[in-house]
């Protein structure tokens, strides 16, 4: 990063730092935010391809209840355990452990199989 030598004398080494930090955050939080709105376009696709249109909305109020629904019990879980062990070694271990089950699902029998056997193919193809 390109510096103005000028500027630079204003900045003691901590403010330096933090500016790094702070930009390196900025980036992975975009790129995060980035690949989770591809996600979620992915999914709905998918969640619309395949459910039934006259259950769809049933469907998709089912999947924000579910999704929402562990967000209190993760904060009930998450402050004692960062008091315990620090608040990076939990976050270290939920990433850890949030992408051991992610790929997990990966291998459950059927998860794959609307990929597998065409049927996204055929429902994009017949109208609605």
């Amino acid at each position: 990063m390109a510096t103005n030598p000028e500027q630079d004398e204003y900045l003691d080494e901590d403010e330096r730092d933090d500016i790094a930090q702070r930009s390196i955050f900025s980036a992975g939080w975009f790129r995060a935010l980035l690949v989770l709105t591809v996600l979620i376009v992915l999914w709905y696709t998918v969640m619309q391809r395949l459910v039934p249109q006259d259950l769809l909305g049933r469907v998709s109020s089912l999947d924000w209840v579910m999704t929402t629904a562990g967000v209190p019990l993760s904060f009930a879980i998450v402050g004692p355990a960062a008091a315990a062990f620090g608040a990076r070694t939990v976050l270290v271990a939920a990433g850890i452990l949030g992408g051991a089950i992610a790929l997990a699902f990966m291998f459950v029998p059927g998860a794959r199989d609307p990929e597998r056997d065409g049927r996204l193919a055929e429902a994009a193809v017949q109208p609605t």
